[in-house]
């Protein structure tokens, strides 16, 4: 092999492999993140809404901006007084699942977009066109953004739709034939079953009067065993006028038939494969599967003392609101939510000298008393209106039996919820 030298000025050399061009470093986390999030934000866009226009009304939003900037300062505190406190304070409880993507000019909430006022019934028409229902209209809005009263918003807009209410078949139901209440308690009493995961089974009187449950653990439901409890039951509070049940065992046997004869009671049998008929009872008995109905949080709520107005349960329901809408609620998310609102001391019931002075600012002529008329007037025009059920029963527990006028110094103490729960 020969070597031979060749000088330098006779060797062209490569410019580029010699000169490369000097990029700055990037990080491949950080480029990966923030494709992803704007993968998200492409996605989550509503087909008819540009990005750019959502970041353009994002940036004349107060709120949003004042979010914005407490994302990227983490200082939450010292806001402005324009700025829509409700709002704020939701995206903050939420703040662990925010982000920031196109230049932190639109706010994510996970996955979703989270969308100003201004462009909110507007992305409730674009989830409804085809004249979808509720739910798939609300399932639709909530795979893309989110804000606030987003069921009653789509609500609105579908009873709104002229196409969807000449269209929808309404069937008409039966009038319920509502039991008239007992004259005294344990008189009228239904009973059941309730399954134990141990194999053994609840026996649960309840009294119709006083909503009063009676419960007792049987190994088995052969006729041998629930007549002795009954029995006990029955020998502690009295034998009552009716006892009202299912059709299934030990119920239907002759040997409970007898047992009533000998008794004393009447024993009512509801029509078969009917449960509305015993409609109190099942629904005591329904079973836990580890979620709570959107529509009994409210009843929940108020029950531990609490007494929130629509409008805070709404933003109560937006709190623990699930991704995708199931109409139930998880008791892990809801549990420690409830305990907040507990330690929080939120949705405190009305005091007594406040109500008293309700009622005479509406009595104008110092009568001391106010007509159902007037009442009726108030509460279905102002605030949150009162049904026609709800105002049924006001006046059953309020109205005085020969005048039908509400004596509001008497009855504004029987209103108070006494603060037991803290």
């Amino acid at each position: 092999m020969t070597v031979i030298y060749r000088p330098g000025h006779d060797n062209p050399a490569d410019y580029l492999s010699c000169h490369p061009i000097h990029l700055p470093p990037s990080d491949r986390e950080q480029k990966v993140a923030e494709e992803y999030i704007n993968y998200i934000l492409s996605t989550s866009t509503p087909k008819a809404m540009t990005i750019e226009e959502v970041a353009t009304e994002t940036a004349k939003d107060k709120t949003l901006t004042a979010v914005i900037q407490a994302l990227l300062t983490n200082k939450w505190y010292g806001i402005d007084d324009d700025v829509d406190k409700a709002i704020f304070q939701t995206l903050h409880a939420n703040r662990a699942e925010l982000s920031l993507a196109h230049n932190n000019s639109i706010i994510l909430k996970g996955r979703r977009i989270v969308l100003l006022k201004t462009l909110q019934s507007r992305a409730a028409q674009i989830a409804h066109t085809g004249h979808q229902g509720i739910m798939k209209s609300t399932a639709c809005l909530r795979e893309k953004v989110w804000f606030k009263n987003m069921q009653a918003l789509v609500e609105e807009n579908i009873r709104n739709c002229h196409t969807c209410q000449i269209s929808t078949y309404k069937p008409a139901r039966e009038p319920l034939q509502m039991s008239p209440l007992p004259a005294a308690p344990w008189t009228e009493v239904s009973a059941d079953f309730g399954h134990l995961q141990n194999g053994k089974y609840l026996l649960v009187v309840t009294d119709k009067y006083s909503r009063y449950v009676v419960v007792d653990i049987l190994d088995s439901i052969s006729t041998t065993s629930v007549i002795p409890r009954l029995d006990k039951i029955f020998a502690e509070f009295g034998v009552p006028v009716s006892l009202k049940t299912d059709n299934g065992p030990p119920f239907n046997s002759s040997d409970f038939k007898d047992h009533a004869s000998l008794t004393g009671f009447k024993h009512r049998k509801i029509t078969p494969l009917w449960p509305q008929a015993n409609a109190e009872m099942e629904r005591f008995m329904r079973t836990s599967n580890g979620t709570a109905d959107f529509r009994e949080i409210g009843t929940i709520i108020r029950s531990l003392g609490c007494c929130p107005t629509e409008t805070e349960l709404n933003d109560f329901l937006n709190e623990v609101e699930e991704d995708e809408p199931t109409g139930y609620i998880r008791f892990e998310k809801f549990k420690p939510a409830l305990i907040r609102v507990i330690l929080e001391r939120r949705f405190q019931p009305t005091p007594e000298d406040i109500l008293l002075k309700a009622f005479e600012r509406l009595d104008s002529e110092n009568k001391g008393h106010l007509t159902k008329e007037e009442i009726t007037k108030f509460l279905t025009e102002e605030g949150e209106v009162f049904n026609q059920d709800e105002l049924a029963e006001m006046f059953s527990a309020a109205a005085d039996p020969e005048t039908g006028n509400i004596f509001y110094k008497d009855f504004v103490p029987h209103m108070v919820v006494e603060d037991t729960l803290y």
